[in-house]
């Protein structure tokens, strides 16, 4: 008998989004699988619904954003093959392409999406740019300010630190993280400021940084199960382009993200029929090339 003829498998294709241009979403028929109650959202759900919202992202502040794919984050924690420990000096020489053609430290929210032991969670970098070292001419950093303190006696104060003391707290570069399973991830504020610094020399050869960001987390709700919190994630991500500035505030004032204003727990989970209903219709439409 001949030897048997080895079949190849080929996921199939249910459409591709957008249809034309660039990071293109494929979505394969298994992936639909995962829409289902009780299954985890995978990195292609994912990027499909970034994509579909912010190209649909009906506002002039969308250049304030930019948000990462969900392969980044990873990419920059892998150690490389062979290396003891993870060096993200080495790690960002795999990354330090994907912001070529625009300034990070220009943006007022970096999104990174995070997948750690199948658990996906948020992390957002406010404000990147107050991370950089400020430039001043030795005139201005030996200028000095004479001010008159509660007793009367005279206080004289270099300008240059005045002006860091008195600087308000949201000029300082922050990460918030939305975690709905309220896990803690005290690796991820460091990592990510290595990642700004080793971005800030790469393209803008500062290298120095004004201070390594502080790390607060978003107090959000719970998920109440172990498979929605990509749903969670998506959520964030859809609020944080909806009410930036609102976001912020809550989460430097200590205020929850669990009010009717930011999102319900029904919302939420909504959010699965809401890529069902329209992959549906993409589905539908045939598009796909």
């Amino acid at each position: 008998m001949p030897p048997a003829t080895a079949v190849s498998y080929e996921p199939q294709v249910v459409v591709i989004y957008p249809r034309t241009g660039t990071n293109l979403v494929t979505i394969h028929k298994e992936d639909l699988e995962r829409l289902k109650e009780g299954e985890f959202l995978n990195d292609t759900l994912i990027e499909f619904y970034i994509r579909y919202t912010t190209l649909t992202y009906n506002s002039d502040r969308l250049d304030d954003f930019h948000i990462f794919n969900t392969f980044f984050f990873q990419t920059l924690t892998t150690k490389d093959e062979g290396a003891k420990k993870l060096v993200i000096d080495d790690t960002f020489k795999k990354l330090k392409r994907w912001t070529r053609k625009f300034d990070i430290f220009k943006k007022k929210f970096l999104i990174v999406p995070i997948n750690e032991r199948i658990h996906w969670y948020l992390a957002v970098i406010w404000n990147p740019g107050a991370i950089l070292a400020k430039e001043h001419d030795g005139k201005a950093a030996d200028s000095e300010i004479v001010l008159e303190d509660d007793d009367g006696s005279m206080i004289v104060e270099n300008m240059a630190d005045l002006e860091r003391k008195t600087k308000d707290a949201e000029d300082k570069c922050t990460i918030f993280i939305f975690d709905s399973l309220a896990g803690k991830h005290p690796q991820v504020g460091k990592n990510l400021a290595a990642y700004l610094a080793a971005e800030a020399k790469d393209k803008l050869n500062r290298s120095t940084i004004e201070e390594t960001p502080r790390v607060i987390y978003a107090k959000v709700q719970d998920q109440n199960n172990f498979c929605d919190c990509g749903l969670f994630l998506l959520h964030y991500i859809a609020v944080m382009l909806r009410c930036p500035d609102k976001v912020a505030s809550a989460i430097m004032n200590g205020e929850p993200l669990n009010t009717a204003e930011f999102g319900t727990l029904l919302e939420i989970r909504a959010m699965r029929q809401f890529m069902k209903n329209k992959l549906g219709e993409l589905i539908a439409t045939g598009t796909r090339e």
